[in-house]
């Protein structure tokens, strides 16, 4: 595919089984605008938020964020943005519905609190 092609995107985020590696569930709900970024510098490396209407329940499985693309004049493209660590430590509410922030850690956080011996 050509990314010099205009084209528009939608956002998917599935669950993922620590063990296998494999997608077991789409997660519903799941609202349009999300950020990922990347920095070299950083402990994490990379890191994102997206949206959920409702209460998401990911236990311990890890969540892989996709933008789903459609090309103008024809094509499609699954780009996977990363496999991440989920956080669902609060969630707002109007009355009528509930969003819950979902922040996304890379899975190199997961390696924080180990020891390592020195090269």
């Amino acid at each position: 595919m050509s990314w010099g092609r205009p084209f528009a995107h939608t956002l998917r985020l599935m669950l993922v089984d620590r063990s296998t590696g494999l997608e077991v569930a789409q997660v519903d709900g799941l609202l349009r605008k999300g950020r990922v970024s990347r920095n070299q510098d950083s402990d994490h490396k990379e890191s994102g938020s997206v949206e959920v209407v409702g209460a998401p329940d990911f236990g311990s499985r890890l969540a892989r964020l996709y933008a789903d693309v459609s090309f103008q004049g024809g094509g499609t493209e699954a780009v996977v943005l990363g496999t991440f660590v989920p956080s669902t430590a609060k969630r707002k509410s109007d009355g009528s519905h509930s969003v819950t922030p979902v922040e996304l850690v890379g899975r190199l956080s997961e390696l924080d609190g180990d020891e390592f011996d020195a090269p």
